[in-house]
């Protein structure tokens, strides 16, 4: 996999796990939002070792309530977030 591909993969992980905060949804809950049987795939994507399927984008976007553009990098989008909230959603995963 070409460096390029890497930071793209990394870039939409991050986006995705921030969206999945703010949305309050643990791995579990995104991955049966999606179709995923495994929510070990949700974590490989959040961690960017994993490319995202074309039949899972939209899915994803939906459930998570952002643009594509915004997922691949393409832009900033603006989310409002409670950062304790954010650390607890984190906290419950680990659970």
């Amino acid at each position: 996999m070409d460096d390029i591909k890497k930071q793209i993969l990394k870039i939409s992980g991050e986006r995705i796990r921030r969206a999945r905060l703010i949305k309050g949804l643990t791995q579990n809950e995104l991955a049966a939002k999606c179709g995923y049987k495994d929510p070990t795939t949700i974590y490989k994507i959040e961690k960017g070792k994993q490319d995202i399927p074309t039949s899972k984008i939209k899915l994803l976007c939906r459930a998570l309530d952002i643009d594509f553009d915004y997922l691949k990098g393409n832009i900033d989008q603006i989310m409002e977030f409670d950062e304790i909230e954010i650390g607890r959603a984190s906290c419950r995963e680990r659970v």
